[in-house]
């Protein structure tokens, strides 16, 4: 299977999340408050990264990642979500609300393998009109715009589940490639008006089970 198709895969919905929210102002992204400075604000919002435990004190989450996957860096999150911006053809100002939180691939990156498993996490600033008030609500937005691509995506009911004191809506998707079936599991919560979404993929049973780790209390 090709490799950047795969790549596409795993980047597809957040990457369709995105297009909901084009042309929004740069510092509603960035400023929290008046008083404080961009460079500060961003270091907030995106939480940080170390021995394999993510944390972000704005919004009260808190993620044990796998310690054996290997944590992407902040410039290799950027290629990545460049990359699958190219494939799926998608504008620079379509995912200007986007801000990438944290990834981690069982192998590197720079190994050629089938499918590589991970979970990749990303902030989206919602619009301030917007209706959506839960997880919930955003994911069945988004499993009507994957119904209408030109892809074979089978996707689940939306659910709830509570992790970490946040309810997060839920579904699992799989995709047949025509070789294996790719399946991937997407998380979202509403916080402090932004989404917060996570998006988990996987082939195999045990690689199943370490994400679900990761999601602890599901």
């Amino acid at each position: 299977m090709n490799k950047k198709w795969i790549i596409a895969v795993s980047l597809l919905l957040l990457l369709v999340a995105c297009k909901k929210n084009i042309e929004q102002p740069e510092d509603k992204v960035l400023i929290i408050s008046e008083e404080s400075d961009k460079e500060n604000d961003m270091n907030i919002i995106i939480g940080k990264l170390e021995d394999n435990i993510y944390i972000n004190s704005y919004f009260d989450i808190r993620f044990a990642l796998p310690k054996n996957w290997n944590e992407l860096t902040e410039s290799e999150m950027k290629v990545l979500l460049k990359g699958g911006e190219e494939i799926l053809n998608v504008e620079d100002t379509e995912i200007v609300s986007m801000i990438p939180l944290f990834a981690t691939f069982k192998y590197s990156i720079e190994d050629t393998v089938e499918v590589n498993p991970n979970i990749i996490a990303t902030l989206e600033v919602l619009e301030k009109d917007t209706s959506i008030g839960s997880g919930k609500e955003y994911l069945e937005e988004m499993k009507e715009m994957l119904l209408t691509l030109d892809i074979p995506y089978s996707v689940g009911e939306v659910e709830e589940v509570t992790i970490e004191n946040h309810t997060y809506g839920y579904f699992t998707a799989k995709i047949d490639t025509g070789e294996t079936i790719v399946y991937q599991k997407y998380y979202t919560t509403i916080i402090k008006g932004y989404s917060i979404n996570i998006i988990a993929t996987y082939v195999l049973e045990e690689d199943y089970k370490t994400i679900q780790g990761v999601m602890t209390s599901e």
